[in-house]
């Protein structure tokens, strides 16, 4: 089983030969990719660009995690708020399914746990 753990990152390229197939991979999802220029100020990925990424190293799963605290958790995808709508976590793991073209996308809280099949076990 292959786990590709990425912090703060703007740029994982250099990581992608060692991540191809990773069974799983944490990605940090700090921004919407409405604040894409803000992410890359700061050094930081947007869910979009965490979900192409899991796809362009043929990832089987992808867990997000370090949510800018703007995000709300746990709510519907967006709520109205004024004339602004507001994006939350639960908007953010969409978008990463979008990039990622695979609805196997999870966000990450503390505690959490994913169990990560061995190869040719169909049970977990």
């Amino acid at each position: 089983r292959k786990l590709v753990l990425l912090g703060d990152t703007c740029s994982p390229g250099m990581i992608a030969p060692a991540a191809m197939g990773a069974d799983l991979i944490v990605h940090e999802a700090t921004f919407h990719r409405k604040l894409g220029s803000l992410a890359a100020k700061a050094g930081h990925s947007t869910a979009a660009q965490a979900g192409a990424f899991a796809k362009s190293i043929h990832a089987k799963h992808l867990v997000l995690t370090h949510f800018s605290a703007r995000y709300d958790i746990g709510l519907a995808q967006q709520k109205s708020m004024g004339n602004e709508a507001v994006v939350t976590i639960d908007g953010l793991v969409d978008e990463a399914k979008a990039a990622f073209g695979s609805s196997n996308v999870s966000p990450a809280y503390d505690f959490y746990r994913c169990e990560i099949p061995r190869p040719g076990h169909s049970d977990h």
